[in-house]
């Protein structure tokens, strides 16, 4: 049930969704993947091992080879494929590592801005901060200077979203600030990230709401939940599916 609900979540309101060009589509061809417009017309052939959508103008693509780079919409390589995989770029930066290398920050014209070599993986940057995992498995955060701005303490996080990120400890979820700070204590058996000042929480097999205080503004009563989107969120309640209200009422 916990995964159903945070599918659903991830389709409907992740922050990887945000900056996609989406008149360009990746498409799979036989073997190889190239990118349609919107009436199904090829505007750049299929060539490519794996690729996915635009952003920030360019595109992470699998070259034949295995190498991960990133094309501009024109189809041509603007960072050439070389590297053993990489992010998505988010506000003209992207994690990228080499063979035996560290995850390197490079900018959009694959310029390294920082080398974070305390660490074994890096994710992408939202709200000017980076999640990264440690040699030693824990998470913490950096800014676009490459400062660890959040020491990697926690045994696991997601990033950023409206100021606040989800980490886990002791096999429960809660949050932190940009400063780091436990606003909401490690509580839950599963937490969403916060949307309009609203998160998802999981407990007992039953999902509520509460606020950034980490109080109950919906009490646990659900099978399955999604984030509110313009007034409303879905809901999951045995074998029925419906909408709520921000006042928990079922529409």
């Amino acid at each position: 049930i916990l995964v159903y609900c945070l599918c659903i979540f991830s389709i409907s309101c992740s922050n990887n969704s945000s900056h996609i060009n989406t008149n360009l589509i990746p498409v799979k061809s036989g073997e190889k993947w190239g990118y349609i417009n919107k009436k199904g017309e090829y505007i750049i052939n299929p060539q490519f091992q794996d690729a996915e959508f635009f952003r920030d103008g360019l595109a992470k693509v699998q070259s034949i080879d295995g190498k991960y780079g990133f094309i501009s919409e024109d189809g041509k390589y603007k960072i050439p494929a070389k590297y053993k995989d990489g992010t998505p770029f988010k506000n003209g930066l992207a994690f990228v590592v080499s063979d035996g290398g560290y995850p390197t920050c490079i900018d959009n014209s694959g310029e390294i801005k920082f080398v974070l070599k305390q660490a074994k993986y890096a994710f992408w940057f939202t709200e000017d901060l980076a999640m990264f995992q440690s040699t030693d498995d824990k998470f913490g955060f950096v800014d676009p200077s490459g400062k660890v701005v959040i020491n990697a303490q926690f045994e696991s996080a997601r990033p950023f979203n409206e100021g606040y990120a989800a980490i886990y400890q002791n096999k429960k979820w809660g949050f932190i600030d940009k400063k780091g700070k436990v606003v909401i204590n490690p509580q839950f058996e599963g937490v969403m990230d916060f949307y309009n000042n609203k998160a998802v929480f999981y407990n007992n097999k039953q999902c509520g709401y509460i606020d950034t205080k980490g109080s109950y503004i919906i009490n646990p009563q659900f099978d399955g939940a999604t984030s509110f989107n313009e007034g409303f969120a879905i809901i999951i309640s045995g074998n029925n599916v419906g909408y709520i209200n921000e006042e928990g009422k079922i529409e």
